[in-house]
């Protein structure tokens, strides 16, 4: 797990981190997506591109737009090791987080699918109820300590009221890398296939737009 706090960065570090994993400054590549038609993506865009290359990455945003982004992150073929997204939950229960983030039924933006998981989210599910938070809590601490598939950078904690009964949700927001301990936590419910999404290459740090 990080040693800093969501929020804290720590360059010096990542470099460290970077150089005990066998890559020089620039040879590990972060690819994601940004919003074109949304100037606090673009602004944040340029933003993570700075302090990605500070921290020893070569970083490569995907020019995207609002409408084709999600089709994009909800594909486990595209070309991206680095994506963001948030989740809010039904209850306040870890079977309303653990199950559709990192179950593989699930698996959020990250795609992650681990057998062994997966079989403890289904023990825990047949626990009696008063069992269930500390078994829950058990498996979360497992899976951000030994797979690793979700970096989250804040945590809201912001009462939302919906017409499905349930009292409040907590929306966090991440993003994680690809593979078996993958990328950012999205909304899984959504499966669709990459469409066809007009991607511009608009500035010059932008290696290459989003393949069609």
């Amino acid at each position: 797990m990080l040693e800093t706090e969501p929020g804290d960065t720590d360059a010096d570090k990542a470099k460290e981190l970077l150089a005990e994993a066998g890559f020089a400054p620039g040879e590990y590549e972060l690819e994601f997506l940004f919003k074109t038609d949304d100037q606090t993506s673009v602004r944040l865009m340029d933003l993570f591109v700075k302090s990605f290359e500070a921290a020893g990455f070569e970083a490569t945003p995907f020019p995207t737009t609002s409408k084709a982004i999600y089709r994009i992150v909800s594909d486990p073929n595209s070309p991206l090791n680095l994506r963001q997204g948030g989740w809010c939950p039904d209850w306040a229960s870890g079977s309303s987080w653990i199950p559709p983030l990192f179950g593989s039924d699930g698996g959020g933006a990250s795609h992650f699918a681990e057998p062994a998981v997966d079989a403890e989210i289904e023990r825990i599910a047949e626990l009696p109820i008063d069992q269930q938070p500390a078994a829950w809590g058990a498996l979360d601490k497992t899976i951000v300590t030994d797979y690793y598939p979700a970096i989250v950078t804040r945590y809201d904690a912001v009462a939302l009221p919906t017409d499905r009964g349930s009292a409040a949700g907590t929306p966090t927001t991440g993003g994680c890398p690809r593979g078996r301990t993958s990328t950012s936590c999205g909304d899984p419910r959504h499966p669709l296939p990459m469409a066809a999404a007009r991607l511009q290459r608009v500035r010059p740090h932008w290696k290459r737009p989003y393949p069609m």
